[in-house]
């Protein structure tokens, strides 16, 4: 939970823009709970009901690319398509209000 805290903390403070931003975020929400925390995944993924895989992630080689075009598209359309939402972070509450 400490490490929410610290990534919420910092999302004020970010480029919504930025990959390099994200990856900051995601290796502070995900330090000692992901290996790979901070920086794409390496390996294959997938979405599973049981034993059923219900969804296969893009391969790993191609996930820079993808979040790249992704981050570009938002920086040309954010006037039209994005609109962003004050965050009100209440640490004795512990929520997050959007």
């Amino acid at each position: 939970m400490k490490n929410a805290y610290e990534a919420y903390d910092m999302i004020q403070e970010i480029d919504p823009f930025s990959l390099k931003a994200l990856k900051r975020v995601h290796g502070v929400m995900e330090k000692f709970l992901e290996v790979e925390a901070g920086e794409f995944r390496s390996g294959d993924e997938g979405v599973f009901n049981g034993d059923e895989c219900i969804f296969v992630a893009p391969p790993p080689h191609l996930v820079l690319e993808f979040m790249t075009d992704l981050f570009s598209w938002m920086k040309r359309n954010k006037k039209k398509v994005f609109k962003p939402y004050p965050i009100e972070w209440t640490r004795n509450k512990k929520a997050c209000h959007l």
